[in-house]
């Protein structure tokens, strides 16, 4: 970890790094950014800046645990945070789980292995066995931001988009998870395996925040996963599969739209979490 520092001022090292797979998802919080700085390569967009006192860097890893696994381990090498977030969007999985409540889930599983990460004190490590716990759901609210969290202990990572509410309602009751996305598990798996590895430099600390953008019960329009596939390969492929959506489906123009609305007022909700835990000093 951190052997670029070796060539590099020590002005590049930050207190925080923001790992959110979708430019949408980032964008609340690129917003809020000081002194912002933006730059673009292999694939990611990086941006630095500070957020009340700590300064932080911002990723864009692209969709899936492989991009999101390999923009985590270039965050750490060229910033050297100690402390990483994986952030963005989740799927509910459980029907008390409103639309845009905020979640810190602490136990982590990846369905395509079963391997489970707990999150200690802020210190992800590799668990063998879960327990009763991870269906708890806590309530809380910010008064202050007006944000309602429901923290469900448990987010399962899977390797594709889970788009209908029997799909949902399947994998909650399989994996007894609260909550879904396609990134988290891998990028804590990075901060695990650099504090257990012999080149470690010290315990890189980790959380989650997730926000539900889609319920148990509601479903994504069919044409999203298309165009999710689509996103990491190049624009013109992108374009090519939402206008091939529209000739297909027209009315899948007003679901998008209304799915863009949505991701944009939780991208802002987001952001206003994450700043007020900067603030508390829960990520320092």
């Amino acid at each position: 970890m951190c052997e670029q520092f070796k060539i590099m001022p020590d002005s590049m090292k930050v207190d925080l790094g923001f790992v959110f797979a979708m430019p949408m998802e980032a964008a609340g919080l690129v917003d809020l950014l000081a002194e912002s700085v933006t730059t673009k390569g292999n694939g990611r967009v990086f941006h630095r800046g500070r957020l009340k006192k700590a300064s932080v860097v911002i990723v864009e890893s692209g969709i899936g645990q492989e991009k999101a696994a390999s923009a985590t381990k270039a965050l750490l090498d060229i910033f050297c945070p100690s402390f990483i977030v994986s952030a963005g969007y989740g799927g509910g999985l459980l029907p008390e789980l409103n639309r845009f409540s905020v979640h810190q889930p602490y136990l982590l599983l990846r369905k395509s292995d079963g391997k489970i990460i707990d999150i200690v004190n802020n210190i992800p490590q590799i668990r063998k066995e879960i327990t009763d716990e991870n269906q708890q759901v806590t309530n809380e609210t910010d008064t202050v931001h007006n944000i309602v969290t429901k923290n469900c202990s448990m987010l399962v990572t899977v390797d594709q988009p889970v788009m209908t509410a029997s799909e949902k309602l399947l994998l909650g009751k399989e994996s007894g998870a609260g909550l879904v996305d396609m990134e988290t598990f891998a990028v804590a798996e990075v901060c695990n395996n650099l504090r257990n590895g012999d080149d470690s430099n010290g315990i890189i600390r980790f959380s989650a925040v997730r926000i539900i953008l889609d319920t148990v019960e509601e479903e994504l329009p069919k044409e999203v996963k298309r165009i999710l596939q689509s996103y990491d390969f190049s624009t013109a492929r992108l374009i090519g599969t939402t206008i091939s959506s529209l000739f297909k489906r027209p009315s899948v123009i007003f679901d998008l739209y209304s799915l863009k609305e949505r991701a944009l007022q939780a991208t802002d909700i987001l952001a206003k979490y994450i700043v007020a835990n900067i603030a508390s000093g829960k990520y320092i």
